[in-house]
């Protein structure tokens, strides 16, 4: 709904088969009801019963795959960012779908303005992708990967990162001190599970796991990493709960931190410090696996190539 623009196409039809090729050309665009894309442009062609938005070469592999064109994907603009969009889908039956997409130059500011009730101090450019399979009856079959990085990641008045801070009693008067934010999920079963979560600050860092429902339910873990120098400089805002006995500074020797569970939503979360003595053995291995992070970001994440080709047939 809500499309301002035109669709360009032309097709053939022998008597068994259909053929359409043609041109997207959309000034705006409202997704899920909620989404705003402008200047959305690119190819799209129907076989039968199979529709791909952008080229099928993007879910290829191996010898088969190459570097693509913009002008042969779908573009669009995006909270002051791009977006590039390959999609493939069949037209009948379970209507079998997939999804690969990149983001590009981001503007959080712009989406937490636009698209969330709370607004303050988030800001930061948003680079990313996501590859998603599914079917046309709904979210249950969803499945997918993607990561996410925000740098530089204002990110101090974000629901959940304040909670973690306020219980941390870590407020600081630059709330502008995490260099970055990485993410890496994966999508299953109406969830975000979040493989690692990386908040990285030159006086802190906090690294996190767990799940987010898509319907907004939370359930994570943070621990809070600080350099042992910095420690001895801020003793006033440091909880040295978690110690040796836990094998944190068995793995990571210049690093102490403390533990930190997150419940209920995404807007809002309640947070609690768990003693040391009820970690479980998830949390300890987690911890176990931590280091500290330079400071530089890395790269922007890309979209990875294919291990193995994903392309959809007619029935």
């Amino acid at each position: 709904t809500d499309v301002q623009g035109r669709i360009i196409s032309e097709g053939s039809w022998n008597g068994r088969e259909a053929v359409v090729e043609g041109t997207i050309d959309i000034a705006t665009l409202k997704i899920f009801d909620k989404y705003r894309l402008h200047h959305v442009r690119g190819p799209f062609r129907v076989e039968n019963d199979r529709i791909i938005v952008g080229t099928v070469d993007a879910f290829r592999s191996g010898e088969s795959s190459r570097p693509l064109d913009p002008a042969e994907q779908v573009t669009a603009e995006f909270i002051g960012g791009m977006l590039t969009l390959n999609s493939q889908a069949l037209l009948k039956d379970s209507g079998d779908y997939a999804i690969r997409l990149n983001v590009s130059q981001g503007d959080l500011e712009r989406f937490a303005q636009l698209y969330m009730q709370s607004r303050e101090l988030l800001q930061g450019k948003v680079n990313g992708w996501v590859a998603l399979k599914g079917e046309a009856s709904g979210t249950a079959s969803l499945a997918g990967t993607g990561q996410l990085q925000i740098s530089p990641a204002r990110l101090y008045r974000a629901p959940v990162v304040f909670q973690v801070l306020n219980t941390l009693s870590m407020a600081s008067r630059d709330e502008s001190a995490f260099a970055y934010a990485r993410v890496d999920f994966d999508v299953a079963r109406e969830q975000f599970l979040f493989k690692k979560i990386d908040l990285v600050g030159s006086q802190f860092q906090l690294a996190g796991q767990g799940t987010a429902n898509f319907d907004g339910k939370l359930d994570l873990t943070f621990v809070s990493m600080l350099p042992r120098s910095t420690m001895a400089r801020r003793p006033q805002v440091w909880i040295p709960i978690i110690t040796e006995l836990t094998g944190l500074a068995r793995g990571v020797t210049n690093l102490v931190g403390v533990v930190v569970e997150v419940s209920r939503t995404t807007e809002l979360p309640q947070t609690r410090v768990i003693p040391a003595k009820n970690l479980d053995d998830r949390v300890k291995s987690f911890m176990q696996t931590l280091t500290t992070l330079p400071l530089h970001p890395p790269a922007p994440p890309r979209l990875p190539p294919l291990a193995n080709p994903f392309i959809l047939r007619p029935f």
